[in-house]
């Protein structure tokens, strides 16, 4: 078989088990999903590396949307029971929370929940600093802040400036 088939199936596999994995944390089996986790990252080392926002991203989409309590309560629990050693589980962790929160900021705006937006988004960049280049979480955090109709009216107001420079 050839060495890119090999690889790819290695990281079919992996992704496979990384989802049951997820699944396992999300209805709080939690030393099953560390030991499914675990064969994961053993069948193929690059998720550790090269793919490692895939990793971050399959848990937390699968804790919150699959979690039977609260997603919060079961990410807490979760990073109690993650594989390896203990510089890998800290950048982990601070990744898990950060895309954690991350992903709370858009729900609760789209929830029209102000107040836990503004707080999800203070986490998420205390936690994560390079949020702050994700223009679409800043504009949400400050639509959020001081609400989307000032938004809309300095819009309106930049770009009707803009067309009576440039015309």
């Amino acid at each position: 078989m050839p060495l890119d088939l090999i690889d790819l199936r290695d990281m079919a596999r992996a992704a496979l088990l990384l989802r049951i994995a997820a699944s396992a944390y999300a209805t709080s089996q939690l030393a099953m999903g560390r030991d499914i986790l675990q064969r994961a990252l053993a069948a193929d080392p690059s998720i550790v590396n090269e793919h490692f926002d895939f990793l971050v991203d399959t848990l937390v989409y699968r804790i919150r949307g699959l979690s039977l309590d609260d997603p919060e309560d079961v990410l807490q629990q979760v990073t109690h029971f993650l594989p390896g050693d203990s510089t890998f589980v800290k950048k982990f962790k601070r990744r898990l929370w950060g895309r954690f929160y991350e992903i709370g900021v858009f729900q609760s705006f789209e929830l029209g929940q102000r107040a836990k937006c503004i707080a999800y988004a203070i986490r998420a960049v205390g936690i994560t600093p390079t949020c702050l280049r994700n223009h679409g979480l800043l504009s949400v955090f400050v639509r959020s802040l001081v609400g989307n109709w000032i938004v809309n009216e300095f819009t309106i107001l930049s770009s009707a400036l803009r067309r009576s420079e440039g015309g």
